[in-house]
């Protein structure tokens, strides 16, 4: 297997707040790299949380989960359904909550974006939409494989490590994706989803029908629904640049973020961002979050 000269490129954090205390390291691939645009993140977690609900946002992303210490649950309407150890979260279309142990969490996370994740699972995507998935099942020796070498790694680098070398090992062996959908995928992620579907579609040299089925097999969704993710996480990007906070935000800037973000106007942004969140973007700035993430910590109550 491949090693990466990557040490100097892991980011390090320390956190210490009414929240918890817990430290994260996380790396994202370098221009050059093997893994760019196919990896978005790799972030590694250790410590407890005070505030054991998180929301998290879909953003048009799968993440590939090894709980190494402690275990996350699913919140499902008055139910909590633990998470596998190891675990695939699928694409998601809407905000979800998990709720984390009270106990010393340790977690490694893959996030991955669509095309790469098909490739790495050898598995339709569409399968896991809104799912949380054992990847012990989708990838049996391999999944364990890569468990096993975390649980055994010393530290957060090391783990991290571990994870470059398996995922390039991965989209090395996997089938490479057509071309026209790769292309589509990439109009469509470097304009935020604001473009012309229709168009792309012809230019790829797709049928409306195999262009669906394509969607459905590589990305999980529609190309509607994942246009419409890609916008939407364009303004969540927005919403969390400083200043954030919400008695800055008034209403006139609010419509102009709209116009910006791809939005027809503010009420086309607020119906949006409450179908993907649940919640209003002045809603969403006045949430507890955490530090350098956009999900938000959520009352039990």
């Amino acid at each position: 297997m491949a090693s990466h000269p990557i040490a100097d490129s892991i980011a390090h954090s320390i956190v210490d707040t009414d929240q918890g205390r817990w430290h994260s390291a996380w790396w994202v691939p370098p221009r050059g790299s093997p893994l760019a645009g196919a990896v978005e993140l790799i972030w590694h977690f250790d410590g407890r949380l005070a505030q054991a609900r998180e929301r998290v946002f879909p953003g048009g992303t799968v993440e590939l989960i090894l709980q190494l210490e402690g275990r996350y649950q699913d919140v499902i309407g008055e139910r909590c359904v633990a998470t596998p150890l190891s675990c695939v979260t699928g694409l998601h279309s809407r905000a979800f909550v998990v709720q984390a142990p009270s106990a010393r969490l340790c977690v490694l996370g893959l996030r991955l974006r669509p095309l790469a994740a098909h490739r790495v699972l050898g598995h339709s995507l569409h399968a896991a939409t809104d799912l949380t998935l054992d990847l012990d099942d989708l990838l049996r020796d391999a999944a364990a494989a890569l468990t096993g070498r975390c649980l055994a790694a010393p530290d957060a680098d090391s783990r991290i490590r571990l994870a470059v070398d398996w995922l390039v090992e991965r989209l090395q062996r996997a089938a490479p994706v057509d071309a026209g959908l790769c292309w589509m995928l990439a109009q469509m992620e470097a304009r935020h989803g604001g473009t012309g579907i229709e168009a792309l579609r012809e230019q790829a040299g797709y049928s409306r029908n195999a262009m669906q089925a394509a969607f459905r097999r590589h990305v999980g969704v529609s190309p509607k629904h994942y246009a419409r993710l890609l916008r939407f996480r364009h303004l969540l990007e927005h919403l969390r640049q400083p200043p954030a906070a919400a008695d800055g935000i008034v209403a006139g800037s609010l419509a102009e973020l709209a116009l910006a973000a791809g939005y027809y106007d503010q009420s086309h942004m607020n119906m949006e961002f409450r179908a993907f969140s649940g919640l209003t973007p002045r809603e969403f700035l006045l949430a507890n979050h955490y530090p350098g993430s956009t999900s938000i910590a959520e009352d039990t109550a």
